[in-house]
């Protein structure tokens, strides 16, 4: 028995908003599955590093000054990514943009695959995809129930009737799957390889620690702090403070604000927004790209620039 494709998904198998996951088991779009993979999945992916890249991220912690990890489970959730972020921000964003988009195919392949079995485990009848049409085989006995248990007259209502629905959420079963294919995590490592060797190819890696320390003094000495999320119990900035608007300077006497919205340490330049509460009471807001070195004149001068 056929049934166009798009009836039997909302007749035959009844799946309603979840008709885009049966459609990625049968591989509707003839694309390669993918899913998106947020950046903030990086704080929980060093332990996907193989035992060279973590040998080679050990020996770059040492040139920077830093302990060493004896595993990956020594590391802080998002430590990893927020210290390859503070130090290198352009060349870890390429790299991990790349590295997070081999997972994402990994992934999709993964939880494509598994729709498959679950699509074939939750029909009660097996079926066939062929050029817009599915097709279904019946044995007479088979049918007859289909027909009983439906209510269908013939077989033009049967193929609306929901006799081989999938009752299962498809939704929560694609989401179920949190595993990589080894291409992917090959590629994953392959691509951070690449990274971290250039990186050690690099001889001013003790000259970035230096910098990195000066600035930290001089937003300590302005009086800049790193707040929470919840903004209590304002910290001082240190060297792995990751340089973004947790970080400011807040002056209550001449109502003005300054956050940081990043900091590259190639140019030595800092991008801020400062804020202040006008006259009138409004606020008024400016977003400034300077030398890190012009910081102070945006702290100490009343004036929005």
């Amino acid at each position: 028995m056929d049934s166009d494709y798009e009836g039997y998904k909302e007749n035959v198998a009844g799946l309603g908003d979840d008709d885009w996951y049966f459609d990625m088991a049968l591989e509707y779009y003839h694309d390669a599955p993918y899913e998106e993979i947020d950046s903030e999945e990086l704080h929980y992916l060093v332990c996907t590093l193989d035992e060279e890249n973590l040998l080679k991220t050990n020996e770059l912690l040492e040139l920077m000054g830093e302990e060493p990890k004896r595993d990956c489970h020594e590391w802080d959730e998002g430590e990893w990514d927020e210290f390859l972020d503070t130090h290198f921000r352009k060349e870890w964003e390429n790299a991990s943009n790349n590295m997070l988009y081999e997972l994402g195919h990994g992934l999709g392949y993964m939880r494509s695959k598994n729709m498959k079995e679950v699509v074939r485990d939750e029909s009660l009848f097996p079926f066939k995809y062929k050029d817009g049409y599915i097709e279904v085989k019946l044995s007479y006995p088979q049918l007859l129930w289909a027909i009983d248990s439906t209510g269908a007259r013939d077989f033009s209502q049967l193929i609306k009737e929901p006799f081989n629905e999938i009752s299962t959420g498809l939704g929560d079963s694609w989401y179920d799957v949190h595993d990589y294919t080894e291409e992917s995590l090959t590629e994953f490592n392959s691509d951070y390889k690449r990274f971290i060797d250039k990186l050690l190819e690099r001889d001013d890696l003790g000259g970035l620690v230096k910098q990195r320390q000066k600035v930290v003094d001089l937003l300590n000495e302005l009086g800049f702090k790193r707040y929470s999320y919840q903004g209590s119990n304002p910290q001082n900035v240190g060297m792995h403070s990751h340089l973004n608007a947790n970080i400011k300077f807040i002056d209550k006497e001449n109502e003005k604000e300054i956050r940081i919205n990043s900091y590259d340490p190639e140019t030595n330049y800092i991008e801020i927004v400062v804020e202040k509460i006008g006259e009138d009471r409004t606020t008024q807001r400016e977003s400034y790209r300077i030398p890190i070195s012009k910081l102070s004149d945006y702290v100490y001068s009343n004036q929005l620039f």
